[in-house]
């Protein structure tokens, strides 16, 4: 299943500390409000976001870990790491070729390098990481990043995925394939499907027990069991084509709660989809274009949008998971890329996302 592209480079960046050369991170925790724009809905007593780390190069890609938010910078081909209740951003990796999408499971930070300058390789000739991963008990260390994949020229992975369970897969979508890899080894594991050019899978996720990818080009919405071999007994072992979305169909991006699938197309509708009926999905919003990403939590999800052309249009939207009105939790932005759900300290719902435009890492309270 096509899916969030997670992966990103490290670069170097002036402004981020914590790492053995102690660079200092400027004003943390400073707050910034911001001005609503429409469409959506917005209480004007929604907080302020907060800016959790300024001066970042071009930041693309978030996750969130209990109280630690995670981030790569396309521009500097840094990974970085910063406790969200304040202190100074960790390096988790330097010198990574556009790293771009992350994912963080409990053991392993794991990011994707897109490579778009389209190096063939690092300066000892050696295929650069695509597919990378730093333990967490390594982070601040600046250790050699392990590798799950490997290449040379620029990157054709679109879309990295990682069950919620205690498994030990990872999944990524690629231009002709979908595959599953072992999260902290370099690996090609299984081919979940194979033979798609020119079907443009996208957008992927994985609850505890299925993957689930979309084909662009087709519309189609596909399944296997996540960790079944294929052509075996259980359930789920060969790819089954769940339905063709005709309405809304091309999904930007999406996320799985345990067979209720929640998609942001590129027209900008949000879709709920039942796998056990996935060719009557269920409009949960509209008139939200050019969306990047989207984020779950228990109750709502949560996506970024706006034209990247147009200074001013990006937005955070939530959109409860049972129905009803879409929230503008911010407005009033520039360009925008990742997005990934958390809480406060206090255990209030928290969203946090990656602003490429104005390079700062931020959040806001998700009510």
């Amino acid at each position: 299943m096509p899916f969030a592209a997670f992966a990103a480079s490290t670069m170097a960046c002036a402004l981020l500390v914590g790492l053995e050369d102690k660079e200092a991170l400027d004003e943390p925790l400073e707050a910034a409000p911001e001005a609503a724009s429409t469409p959506g809905e917005r209480d004007d007593a929604a907080p302020a976001s907060t800016i959790l780390a300024s001066d970042q190069a071009k930041p693309w890609g978030i996750a969130v870990d209990g109280p630690y938010v995670y981030w790569t910078n396309e521009g500097d081909g840094t990974v970085l790491r910063i406790d969200h209740r304040g202190g100074a951003a960790t390096f988790v990796a330097k010198n990574q070729p556009e790293p771009h999408q992350i994912l963080v499971d409990g053991e392993q930070v794991v990011w994707h390098n897109a490579n778009l300058a389209n190096r063939n390789g690092d300066d000892a000739g050696n295929e650069l990481l695509e597919i990378a991963f730093v333990p967490k008990g390594d982070v601040g260390k600046i250790v050699a990043p392990g590798a799950i994949d490997k290449r040379r020229g620029v990157s054709n992975l679109r879309r990295l995925a990682m069950a919620p369970s205690a498994d030990t897969f990872i999944f990524g979508t690629r231009s002709d394939e979908v595959r599953r890899y072992q999260r902290d080894t370099e690996s090609n594991d299984r081919q979940m499907q194979g033979g798609l050019d020119g079907r443009d899978p996208t957008a992927i996720a994985a609850d505890s027990t299925y993957l689930y990818w979309f084909l662009q080009a087709r519309h189609e919405l596909w399944r296997a069991g996540k960790s079944a071999e294929l052509g075996g007994d259980e359930a789920g072992a060969d790819p089954a084509l769940l339905a063709t979305i005709v309405t809304n169909p091309e999904i930007a991006d999406m996320v799985v709660d345990e067979g209720r699938l929640f998609a942001v197309t590129k027209s900008g509708v949000v879709l709920k989809i039942d796998a056990a009926d996935a060719g009557a999905p269920q409009v949960l919003a509209t008139g939200f274009a050019f969306p990047h990403a989207i984020a779950q939590d228990a109750n709502n999800v949560y996506f970024t949008h706006g034209n990247d052309d147009v200074e001013g249009q990006g937005q955070i939207v939530m959109v409860p998971k049972a129905g009803g009105a879409a929230k503008v939790l911010a407005g009033g932005l520039g360009k925008l890329r990742g997005v990934a759900a958390g809480a406060a300290s206090d255990g209030t719902p928290t969203v946090f996302w990656a602003s490429y435009g104005d390079g700062t890492i931020r959040s806001v309270a998700a009510r």
